[in-house]
């Protein structure tokens, strides 16, 4: 599958292209796998804050001329080596929306966590917008709202897709999943006491204040939890 990635190219993609490319980038996961592509210093530095902090400072103290080797990165204990290399060639496409269709929830999350790392912002954008419109699992809901309250993307579009999330669990109340919509209300509320925007603060606050009242005649939420979880705020 990987070695697929790196020889499948559009015509005018210069993904892994070692004519023009200017950095051979080597990517080593934790269980082992070691892979080198070739990629282009340009494009890393355009769409990547973390790539553009790395190579900026570093190439400038090692210019090289024309005719040498390609500049060496490497990048360690990569949690899924694969979905990275997805995350890189989405910075060479023209159209993301397109490409991420093309993907299901849980690689799209994969890719949403790789883009978030390195300040790749039109990749978690590209991701935002899929998980709004994409259908979802109970799984995949618990796992989408996990991931937003980790990475805390509020300022970035993430508001919309946790007001899907919201009223995804609330429509879900009534039924058996009074665990899942435990966590899923825990999740948002962290987002809630711990988030960095104003407005998407205010926002999330008044979708988890119906939560919380589409709630109280049930046993979903429990008074520990919440207690855990404002505590916890608390003595960051």
């Amino acid at each position: 599958r990987i070695s697929d990635l790196l020889v499948i190219r559009s015509p005018g993609n210069q993904f892994n292209d070692p004519n023009s490319s200017d950095v051979k980038l080597t990517l080593s996961s934790k269980d082992g796998i070691s892979i080198t592509m070739c990629v282009h210093r340009q494009i890393l530095v355009a769409h990547s804050r973390f790539f553009a902090m790395k190579l900026s400072d570093r190439w400038s103290k090692q210019q090289l001329p024309p005719s040498s080797s390609p500049y060496i990165v490497e990048i360690s204990d990569c949690d899924d080596v694969e979905v990275y290399i997805e995350t890189l060639m989405l910075m060479y496409c023209r159209d993301l929306r397109k490409k991420m269709m093309r993907h299901d929830v849980s690689r799209v999350l994969g890719i949403l966590k790789v883009s978030a790392a390195i300040g790749f912002d039109a990749g978690v954008l590209s991701c935002l917008e899929y998980l709004e419109a994409a259908p979802w699992s109970e799984d995949e809901e618990y796992r989408i709202a996990s991931l937003l309250s980790e990475l805390h993307l509020e300022n970035v579009g993430a508001t919309e897709v946790l007001r899907r999330v919201s009223v995804d669990a609330s429509n879900g109340n009534n039924g058996s999943n009074g665990g899942s919509n435990d966590e899923v209300l825990l999740n948002l509320l962290h987002i809630v006491l711990e988030g960095k925007d104003e407005k998407a603060r205010r926002d999330m606050k008044t979708l988890v204040s119906k939560m919380l009242r589409e709630n109280s005649s049930g046993n979903d939420l429990r008074k520990e939890s919440l207690y855990l979880a404002c505590d916890g705020c608390l003595h960051k």
